[in-house]
């Protein structure tokens, strides 16, 4: 959430909607496929998918395999923690001290953010957001890296009310969707 989520079992979001539009500008009919994050790219470079629309932030690694659209929203990595904990990050650069253990997805800008700024960080790869939120819940890691919408969508989801993130982005990212290298 906000981008794509399941609300009572129907697939929702601003993703969602925004390919139900092209679609319609397209006048073609919308396949959602869905898989991890990390086989985005190689099921588009596959031909299994024609267009990644989901929340994909736009990165020159990205670029050297996919073909983005002009970006469509601001969304720098954010520091996901538990409300209970809030004292131990109130200033800014609470997440560089020693020690500190996070979970963050892989394959995404905010692992590469952990790897790249992180370093005394023990850094805990999770195959979904989900299960790197619930090691956060469960107290297994002291916060999770991920993207604004996924800090914004906080706010609104009853399952993840012990969360919260932390009010700045620690990086300048905008998110396009991608195409196949040799699709025009």
């Amino acid at each position: 959430p906000p981008l794509a989520y399941y609300d009572k079992g129907k697939l929702t979001g601003i993703e969602v909607a925004a390919a139900e539009a092209l679609g319609k500008l397209m006048g073609r009919e919308i396949e959602y496929v869905e898989k991890p994050f990390a086989e985005l790219i190689p099921a588009l470079e596959a031909g299994k998918v024609d267009i990644i629309m989901s929340g994909m932030s736009i990165s020159d690694e990205r670029a050297k395999q996919v073909s983005f659209t002009k970006p469509y929203m601001d969304a720098g990595q954010m520091a996901i923690i538990r409300f209970e904990d809030a004292g131990q990050f109130g200033f800014k650069g609470a997440i560089f001290r020693p020690d500190m253990k996070v979970a963050v997805e892989a394959n995404t800008t905010g692992a590469a953010f952990a790897d790249q700024r992180l370093r005394n960080a023990k850094i805990t790869r999770c195959a979904t957001l989900a299960e790197a939120l619930d090691k956060l819940k469960q107290k297994e890691v002291d916060f999770v890296v991920h993207d604004a919408p996924t800090s914004w969508g906080l706010a609104s989801n009853r399952e993840m009310e012990s969360l919260m993130s932390l009010n700045h982005a620690m990086t300048d990212e905008q998110l396009g969707w991608a195409v196949a290298k040799n699709n025009p």
